[in-house]
């Protein structure tokens, strides 16, 4: 009688060493999920409790007098985007073309009710999401950017994007975070305005098992270097395993392939999840520089870590600060770089946490202002403001993105932090549920208001904010708000309230 055939010795070596790591792995999770429950009550119960927030609210330059706002939408034709039209639906990100005045860049995906690594589903990632540019008080629709030389097998989900404003001879340059199939990248694309139309020009894709692992928000350093958040260290898309293994071994050694299976398996549904609603301190921040040759790999390392959901993040208009938004502190921690001998900034060394904004929602994307002219260019922000926008309701969201076109609005919530400084007085947040109300700790280095609330988004606003960006107007005392929503459109509001 023929014997079964046997495993061979390094299968079974590996499934034995994956089996011996279950149990332990499995009674530390919920080890640390009993402590995380206990150090975050309060803020899982208001997550859990949706605030009451108005229809539409936005903090008026003039009392009784509320600002203006539109929201701005167009299609274009587009056989591979959903339903065969590119929309400006469902954008994760805005963001002013700073160089280039008026304009902005929009960054969209109607297909994210389908494909959302993030927060699921994963349904279908074969629809395209696009950019659009828009220039702030012309009468113009937003027009879709295209992508020259991008491929055109290849899938296209953006989500964070950074901007370096041309110089000399070269163009702009702009990075994009896209969540394709396979695995995350980091778009590079060249763009230049002529006769205003805005093109882009494809130059490479960046992939590292440190940089693009759950990849999020980007702040550009120059045209070869930049800092990438990564939210998630469990993922519902996990990247290929050896990219996985890669990321784990300089930990845990020959613990890393066990552990990336496990991570890889269908645990994946469960504990990106818990990840999340529990604040593990599991994302960091990366460094990245690189060359343009496509076959010379990236340079890329951790450089803050224990960040938990590290989402959005931002430079100070000097770069001598970072801000990263941590989604389920909540709080945007402030982080300042080591210096070099010549007395610049070292971005690629570990960074020194400066402190925390807490904020009254979990914040999403942020983006530091150009220096406002009534602030000390000295001041904690180099004389910015800076924007934060995210999601009054945890719960909520998360409802909303299993069926975004039905269920009903997760809300949107946008603050503002401007920095204390002796005898600036602000006025106060006169927001029907100011931002200190519901923040679960104050802030003492800066001024925490609402510029923008909503229950439900109704038009003009959005249903679920996730970017935004601001400028100030001709007249000094207003602002002009443009505004993004993860599962909305975008809305532009003039005449917005210092």
């Amino acid at each position: 009688m023929a014997r079964p055939p046997q495993p061979a010795p390094a299968a079974a070596a590996a499934a034995g060493a994956r089996g011996s790591l279950l149990v332990p792995v499995l009674l530390a999770v919920v080890a640390v999920l009993g402590l995380q429950v206990s150090q975050h009550a309060d803020w899982l119960q208001l997550q859990l409790i949706a605030p009451k927030l108005p229809d539409h609210w936005v903090r008026p330059a003039t009392l009784g007098e509320q600002p203006q706002c539109q929201q701005l939408f167009a299609v274009a034709a587009d056989a591979r985007a959903r339903d065969g039209q590119q929309r400006t639906e469902f954008c994760e990100d805005v963001e002013l073309l700073h160089g280039s005045p008026g304009w902005a860049l929009l960054s969209c995906d109607p297909g994210r009710g389908e494909w959302n690594t993030v927060m699921g589903p994963l349904k279908d990632p074969a629809s395209r999401g696009g950019l659009w540019t828009t220039k702030l008080g012309s009468q113009t629709q937003p027009k879709l950017l295209p992508l020259h030389g991008f491929p055109e097998n290849a899938t296209f989900h953006p989500l964070g994007t950074a901007y370096v404003p041309a110089s000399g001879a070269h163009p702009g340059r702009l990075f994009v975070v896209n969540h394709a199939e396979e695995s995350s990248a980091i778009e590079v694309f060249d763009m230049s305005l002529v006769d205003e139309e805005w093109r882009a020009a494809h130059v490479r894709s960046l992939r590292s098992p440190v940089a693009t692992h759950s990849p999020n928000g980007l702040a550009a350093l120059g045209r070869n270097e930049l800092l990438v958040s990564q939210d998630h260290m469990f993922v519902l898309r996990p990247p290929p395993l050896e990219q996985f293994v890669a990321l784990l071994a300089p930990r845990l050694g020959p613990l890393a392939e066990p552990l990336a299976w496990l991570l890889s398996s269908p645990a994946r549904h469960i504990l990106p999840r818990l990840e999340t609603v529990l604040g593990l301190p599991l994302g960091w921040v990366s460094h990245v520089s690189f060359v343009e040759e496509p076959t010379v790999e990236p340079q890329a390392s951790v450089v803050a870590s224990r960040i938990p959901f590290a989402n959005g993040i931002s430079l100070t208009p000097r770069g001598s600060m970072l801000a990263v938004a941590s989604t389920m502190t909540p709080a945007v921690k402030l982080f300042r770089p080591a210096g070099t001998a010549a007395g610049k900034p070292d971005w690629s060394q570990p960074l020194q946490l400066a402190g925390e904004i807490h904020v009254p929602h979990g914040c999403d994307n942020i983006a530091f202002s150009a220096p406002e002219p009534d602030q000390p260019a000295d001041s904690l922000f180099d004389g910015a403001r800076l924007l934060i926008t995210g999601h009054p309701s945890g719960l909520r969201l998360i409802r909303f993105a299993r069926n975004p076109r039905g269920a009903e609005p997760a809300g949107s919530w946008i603050v503002d932090a401007l920095p204390k400084s002796a005898g600036a007085q602000l006025a106060p947040d006169t927001a029907p549920l100011p931002a200190q109300d519901r923040a679960l700790k104050a802030n003492e280095a800066v001024t925490v208001r609402t510029l923008y609330q909503s229950q439900r988004g109704q038009a003009p606003g959005t249903p679920s904010s996730a970017g935004s960006d601001w400028a100030r107007e001709d007249n000094a005392s207003e602002g002009t708000l443009i505004m993004g929503g993860l599962y909305g459109g975008v809305s532009v509001c003039h005449g917005v309230g210092l």
